[in-house]
């Protein structure tokens, strides 16, 4: 993962080399105010690169501390300082971000160690957030799948049938060979609640208002239609 965008190793290597520039420009003897100003800006430079070698570590550090396992130690890019010391002001911690064969269950917990370790720097870089955003990716297929896992296992748990076609598949093969064929079947994690209410009224239609007063009616040992006055009747919605 590389360090936050504040600033790259390339721009401090651009300043040390403008100082080099002036220092060579002054190899001889000079006034003590030109000599004070070179001073200045030499220090200027390392308290720069002193400062930009603490982000890139903390940086680089924190992503460590929380990948564990799956990250690489970090790897950094010196730059050597007007003083003679080198400074990192670039690096990266590599990341697994492969999922775990068969294994749904643990991709999950590793796409989450993944996410919080691309973030866990206090200025995550745009490469930390676009890992963090793969990892998320990498969380939501794992969740398919072990939902997929336990719907196949509540199938064969839930289906006599299923037990006696593994235990006697030689036997069924001879009688049915179509019937030894792999079997593959679908399911829905979420059925549109528009969907399901439409089917419930096609296959369970309610009365109509002339039917419901015909079972009142009936309830009430009345006679519908009516054929004489003086019957009443209160229907009630």
């Amino acid at each position: 993962m590389e360090t936050p965008s504040v600033s790259s190793s390339a721009r401090y290597s651009h300043i040390v080399q403008e100082y080099r520039k002036k220092e060579l420009t002054r190899a001889v003897p000079t006034d003590p105010d030109e000599q004070k100003t070179l001073d200045q800006k030499k220090q200027e430079v390392i308290s720069q690169l002193a400062q930009r070698d603490a982000e890139v570590r903390t940086h680089e550090q924190a992503h460590k501390a929380i990948g564990g396992q799956y990250a690489t130690g970090p790897e950094y890019e010196l730059t050597k300082g007007p003083d003679g010391k080198t400074y990192a002001t670039g690096g990266r911690v590599n990341i697994d971000t492969s999922p775990i064969p068969n294994d749904p269950e643990a991709t999950l917990e590793k796409a989450e160690i993944i996410a919080r370790a691309a973030l866990a720097p206090a200025q995550p870089s745009g490469q930390d957030l676009k890992v963090a955003a793969e990892a998320r990716a990498m969380q939501m297929d794992a969740h398919i799948q072990l939902l997929a896992q336990q719907d196949e296992e509540a199938l064969a748990a839930n289906d006599p049938d299923a037990n006696v076609e593994t235990l006697d598949t030689d036997h069924t093969a001879e009688q049915n060979p179509e019937a030894a064929k792999p079997k593959s079947f679908s399911f829905a994690m979420v059925i549109p609640q528009t969907y399901t209410a439409a089917y419930f009224q096609r296959e369970n239609p309610a009365p109509s208002q002339a039917q419901q007063l015909k079972n009142k009616f009936d309830e009430l040992g009345l006679t519908y239609p009516p054929i004489a006055s003086g019957q009443q009747i209160s229907v009630s919605a």
